[in-house]
């Protein structure tokens, strides 16, 4: 598994015992201190450290948007990944401006979904994640935040979570996830 802009590793322990193998890659600018490193890379540029198929899981958590040339980076992708092997991509799409100035784009699934294709790659599965309310709170909570508002924070977390287990909670934020 190639971990492509990994920052913190944040998801390492989700994916750890799962793989024979992981490469923790990013590039140097990064706002994201990280002592497991492997490789510096720039995404920005054709990913020459790595031969073609030398990967069967790539992933890409929260890092398109900070990327020059998404098209580029998503056909570097389809060429070290092996036959069969899969992409696990997330991005934001209603989202503040983060690690400015590297901040350049948000994404349909539309614009998602040529990129795969272009390159190569089959869509299997493209779920939005959250909806309206989700992405209000989200925003809310970074401003709060901001703010060193912790408390609230928190309560607009809880209340937000204790809102999506409800069976109404889950149908508005599935209806209005493919809108958000």
């Amino acid at each position: 598994l190639a971990d492509l802009g990994c920052g913190k590793a944040p998801l390492l322990g989700a994916y750890r015992a799962h793989c024979s193998s992981i490469v923790l890659a990013d590039w140097a600018n990064s706002l994201h201190e990280n002592s497991l490193l492997d490789v510096i890379i720039d995404m920005n540029v054709p990913l020459t450290e790595f031969a073609d198929g030398s990967f069967d899981v790539v992933l890409l958590s929260d890092v398109l948007e900070h990327i020059r040339e998404p098209a580029l980076l998503i056909s570097e992708i389809s060429r070290i990944l092996r036959p069969g092997g899969r992409l696990l991509l997330n991005v934001p799409f209603l989202y503040q401006v983060h690690e400015a100035p590297h901040d350049y784009y948000r994404y349909t699934r539309y614009a998602l979904e040529q990129f795969a294709t272009q390159s190569g790659l089959e869509v299997v599965e493209l779920v939005p994640l959250g909806g309206w309310i989700e992405v209000v709170a989200d925003l809310w909570s970074k401003l709060l935040a901001r703010a060193k508002l912790w408390v609230a924070v928190s309560v607009l977390h809880r209340t937000v979570r204790a809102f999506h287990r409800t069976p109404i909670g889950r149908r508005f934020a599935t209806i209005s996830g493919e809108v958000f």
